[in-house]
């Protein structure tokens, strides 16, 4: 397995152009990756905060403040993006058991969070790093949702949804056995999820799971 893993970064290697300064120093690539953490989730909490207090006063979130906020995340991303091809070219995959979960969970984030020939170029990696114990596998579970909904292809886990109108899951593959593939990943059950973006976006429209109105 570790011999396919090198494979599969050499034809990333390949592909990438990007040629910045990383250390490949256990603590300073921790820190490094700590610092991408922390600048893929803070506005992205910031975003999630701005829906929230708008469906507290009862007003729509307000567009411009929106957008603006989505293009310094979207700028951020790309920025995170090449560090992270940094990184793998000269470093290999940053796994937990070098760099600690915290700082691995950035480079999950990072792909997550990316376009999908980003995600397509490092989806092979992460099934293996997943095999070999050093991804979490709830964690591979919403990249492969995110890849298959980004390909308008039913996802597997459930963890895709729209938030314009509500909650609503997006389509799922096999919806009888969503839960159990679910608990199979260390993911909780569906409609537990989806409690967690009434705050946010409020009511769960998604026949399986009660009705959940916002607080």
């Amino acid at each position: 397995m570790a011999r396919l893993l090198l494979c599969l970064l050499v034809a990333v290697f390949a592909t990438v152009g990007y040629a910045g300064e990383v250390s490949c120093d256990a603590n300073a690539l921790r820190s490094d990756l700590e610092a991408a953490f922390k600048r893929d989730q803070h506005d992205r909490l910031l975003s999630r905060e701005l829906a929230a207090a708008a469906r507290n006063k009862e007003t729509a979130v307000n567009e411009s403040e929106r957008r603006a906020l989505w293009d310094k995340i979207n700028q951020l991303d790309l920025a995170n993006q090449q560090f992270l091809d940094e990184v793998v070219v000269r470093c290999g995959w940053p796994k937990s058991s070098q760099v600690g979960a915290r700082a691995a969970s950035a480079a999950f984030l990072i792909v997550q969070h990316a376009s999908l020939g980003f995600k397509l170029k490092y989806l092979p990696i992460m099934r293996e790093l997943a095999k070999e114990g050093e991804l979490p596998m709830h964690q591979l579970a919403l990249l492969e949702d995110r890849v298959r909904t980004s390909q308008k292809l039913p996802q597997l886990y459930g963890s895709q949804v729209d938030t314009k109108d509500g909650v609503t899951l997006l389509p799922v593959e096999d919806e009888a056995g969503l839960d159990k593939r679910r608990a199979q990943v260390g993911l909780p059950p569906i409609c537990k999820y989806l409690e967690g973006f009434v705050k946010f976006y409020g009511s769960i429209r998604y026949s399986k799971c009660l009705a959940t109105e916002s607080r």
